[in-house]
C-alpha cells in the first residue's frame, strides 16, 4: 500500500511539470514557509501586507474555489466539466457539504455569474449575490455584523458560477470567459476515478471526504469496474489498470522533503501514512502545517523552512533516524528551487 502511494506520488509530480513546460522562466519567487516557486510558471509575490497576485501560467493554470470550497490550481481546460462534476447530486449530499440544498448551489452560481462581470472583491460579490438569492440561504454573520450568503455556499457556487481567484489581499474574483453555468451534476465518476488514480487504494469514505461529503453519498456513484483489495484488513478499491502496479511494486529508496500541500499528503486515509495519532497531529495541523520527511516509503518526520539572511534554514523533527547526507542533499534541492545558494539543516 505505501509503496503504491509512493509510485502514485511520482506520477502526481509529473502533472505540474507537464503544465509548466514551454520554455518560460520564473519571474518571481514564492517565499512562504510551505514550498518554492514553480519552474516555468510566472509568480508575483509582493510580500508583507501588500496585495499578492496568485500563481498563474497565462490561461493554462487557474486558481479557483473547487474541492470542499477550498482554493485549488487547475488546468483551465478542466474547469467546465469539473464545475458540473462537483455539484451536489442530492439535497442530502448538499447538506453533507454544508449548504442548504443542491438547488441553492445552482441558483447561487447563477447569481455569481450575474454579479462578477470583472474584478470583484469577495465582499462585494457576497453583498450582491445575497440580494439575488432566496433569503433562507443567507444568515447573520457575527464577524461582518450583517446578513449575507453563507461563506460555504458562495465558495461552492464560485466555480459553477464561472469565476477565478486573481488576488488574495483583498480576496478578488474575476470572470471566466465563454462560460455556461451547469444546472445539474455530471461527470462525478470522472472525479472519483481521478481520485483513485492518485490516492488509490481508497474507500468510498476516503473519496467522499476529499469531495467534502460522506462515503454514503459517494456509494451510489462508485464505479463498478474497480479492483478490490485489502488494506490493513479493510476493503479498498483502485483502478483495474493499477492492480498490476500494486502487485509488481518495487521498493522505493531515498529522502524527500514534501511541502504541506503536496498531493501525497492530501489523501483522506491519513492513518495509512501515519498510524500514530500523536505524530499525525503534528503533521496535519489546523494552521501552518509543516512539510513531511519521506524516507523510502514512509513518513518519518516533519520539516519547516525559514529565511535567515541569504540562507534557507531547514529544521527537521525526525521520528526515527534519517541519513544525514541524503537529508542535506534534499534540503539543498529545496533551497535551489526557492532561489537560495546556501542552506543549513538542523
Amino acid at each position: 500500500m505505501k509503496l503504491l502511494h509512493v509510485l502514485l506520488f511520482l506520477l502526481v509530480i509529473s502533472v505540474p511539470a507537464f503544465a509548466q513546460s514551454g520554455g518560460a522562466h520564473v519571474k518571481g519567487r514564492v517565499t512562504d514557509e510551505t514550498g518554492g516557486a514553480l519552474p516555468g510558471v510566472t509568480v508575483e509575490l509582493l510580500g508583507g501586507s501588500e496585495p499578492r497576485e496568485v500563481v498563474s501560467d497565462g490561461d493554462r493554470l487557474v486558481e479557483t474555489w473547487s474541492y470542499r470550497g477550498g482554493p485549488h490550481l487547475h488546468r483551465a481546460s478542466d474547469l467546465p466539466w469539473l464545475a458540473a462534476a462537483l455539484l451536489p447530486w442530492s439535497d442530502a449530499d448538499a447538506r453533507a457539504r454544508g449548504v442548504p440544498s443542491a438547488r441553492a448551489v445552482v441558483e447561487t452560481a447563477r447569481a455569481v455569474r450575474e454579479v462578477v462581470t470583472g474584478r470583484t472583491t469577495k465582499g462585494d460579490a457576497s453583498h450582491d449575490v445575497t440580494e439575488r438569492i432566496d433569503a433562507e440561504w443567507s444568515w447573520f454573520c457575527r464577524g461582518c455584523q450583517a446578513v449575507h450568503v453563507s461563506d460555504q455556499l458562495l465558495r461552492l457556487a464560485a466555480l459553477p458560477g464561472g469565476t477565478r481567484i486573481v488576488k488574495t489581499t483583498p480576496l478578488t474574483l474575476d470572470r471566466l470567459k465563454d462560460w455556461t453555468v451547469p444546472d445539474r451534476p455530471d461527470g462525478t465518476e470522472r472525479v472519483l476515478r481521478s481520485y483513485l488514480a492518485v490516492h488509490g487504494p481508497a474507500t468510498t469514505a476516503d473519496a467522499g471526504g476529499y469531495l467534502g461529503t460522506t462515503g454514503t453519498h459517494v456509494r451510489d456513484l462508485w464505479p463498478d469496474d474497480l479492483a478490490e483489495v485489502k488494506v490493513d484488513g479493510r476493503k479498498a478499491w483502485l483502478l483495474p489498470k493499477d492492480a498490476d502496479a500494486l502487485r509488481d511494486a518495487e521498493p522505493v529508496e531515498g529522502v524527500r522533503l514534501l511541502p504541506p500541500s503536496d498531493p501525497f499528503l492530501r489523501a483522506k486515509d491519513r492513518e495509512t501514512l501515519v498510524p500514530d495519532k500523536a505524530k499525525a497531529k503534528t503533521l496535519w495541523t489546523v494552521l501552518a502545517s509543516p512539510g513531511a520527511v519521506l524516507l523510502d516509503s514512509d513518513v518519518v518526520g516533519t520539516w519547516r523552512a525559514k529565511v535567515s539572511g541569504k540562507r534557507l534554514a531547514v529544521s527537521v523533527t525526525a521520528w526515527r533516524a534519517v541519513p544525514k547526507d541524503a537529508l542535506r542533499e534534499e534540503a539543498e534541492r529545496v533551497a535551489r528551487v526557492r532561489g537560495y545558494d546556501d542552506v543549513t539543516v538542523s
